[in-house]
């Protein structure tokens, strides 16, 4: 079962467009049942993607398998002293939790901090305002600072 992890870099102009974002959309798989829709498992079964209801029900199984978290020790991250379990936390974001609606495709804004220096830097060429006391990211005033 081949399949490739992407990240994508689009301008927010080409988003403005219907026909584009939902072909950005439909290229996104982000659940297993996402592979292959069962509306979907007719249609590859008669274009020799699949050889019966049963291949489909195996590549599901498949999928499942392979495509679904498991935590091991390069996924964790220390939240107390002690080197027991309950020291660690997984760091995968759940999705459940982390998007406002399960049912829909969403863009959130990818945020970066950038260093000191280039905030100064930036600043210094007017390209970029410190943020207020209580809020973490200031603002940028240039096309290429803002990624999303």
């Amino acid at each position: 079962m081949p399949y490739i992890h992407g990240l994508v870099a689009l301008f927010k102009e080409d988003i403005q467009n219907p026909l584009f974002k939902e072909m950005i959309m439909d290229l996104q798989k982000c659940s297993v049942l996402d592979l292959c829709p069962v509306k979907e498992a007719e249609e590859m079964i008669g274009e020799g993607l699949l050889a019966d209801r049963n291949d489909w029900h195996t590549m599901q199984e498949q999928a499942s398998r392979h495509l679904s978290h498991t935590c091991t020790a390069r996924c964790k991250m220390r939240i107390g002293p002690g080197n027991g379990p309950e020291s660690f936390k997984c760091e995968k974001i759940n999705t459940v939790f982390a998007c406002t609606d399960n049912f829909t495709h969403e863009f959130a804004p990818l945020r970066y901090l950038f260093c000191d220096e280039f905030n100064t830097l930036m600043k210094n060429l007017e390209l970029y305002k410190p943020p207020q006391i209580g809020v973490v990211y200031g603002k940028y005033f240039h096309l290429l600072l803002q990624p999303t």
